[in-house]
């Protein structure tokens, strides 16, 4: 009978400590939301913008065209706008 008890408040102290958990979670999610939207952003229009800038620069016959790939798409996310400046400066200065 004692084991059969133990095990029920392990089980129910599991459950207990495992809702604290995800209240835990919901709480600090919906604090950082902004944070995640405007990562989110940041991708979009940084992906977006270099796959507009590469399609002009290939128009206009250059070599200063980027790829897009995980770090060039971690550098506009994290940056924005001055990390696409970056990459395409890095990349021109590499041509000279």
């Amino acid at each position: 009978m004692g084991m059969l008890q133990e095990t029920s408040f392990m089980q129910g102290a599991g459950l207990i400590i495992g809702m604290c958990a995800v209240v835990l979670v919901i709480v600090l999610f919906r604090r950082r939301v902004h944070i995640l939207f405007d990562l989110v952003l940041r991708f979009a229009f940084g992906v977006t913008a270099i796959y507009l800038i590469n399609l002009l620069l290939e128009r206009m016959a250059s070599e200063a065209v980027i790829g897009i790939g995980p770090t060039t798409v971690l550098v506009s996310t994290i940056l924005g706008f001055p990390g696409l400046a970056l990459l395409y400066g890095i990349k021109i200065v590499s041509i000279l």
